[in-house]
């Protein structure tokens, strides 16, 4: 019973990133810095990034399937391309540092 259990939470989690995929597709992709850790100063990746190109972006430092990496402070300086669809502390914590590319 609990297989089956598992397997409709699966069928279910599928149908809802097909989702997510097909209607960002449509859509202006964006950018994204998704950190890990802070200490030290990690990006995330795994499946992070897959996450990200799935609902239409581009994760600037993750990369698919392998594992976090280490980044400077420095590379956070950079600037970065705001999307409004981005979480708001992303865009707040770029605009507040100047760091912003409309």
């Amino acid at each position: 019973m609990r297989i089956s259990i598992l397997l409709a939470y699966g069928y279910k989690l599928a149908a809802r990133l097909s989702a997510v995929k097909r209607k960002s597709q449509s859509l202006p992709s964006f950018s994204v810095a998704i950190i890990e850790w802070t200490a030290p100063l990690m990006a995330a990746g795994n499946w992070t990034p897959e996450l990200v190109a799935i609902a239409g972006g581009h994760d600037v430092f993750g990369r698919n399937g392998v594992h976090s990496a280490s980044i400077q402070p420095a590379d956070l300086q950079k600037p970065i391309r705001i999307s409004s669809s981005l979480p708001r502390a992303v865009w707040i914590s770029a605009a507040q540092n100047g760091k912003c590319v409309p």
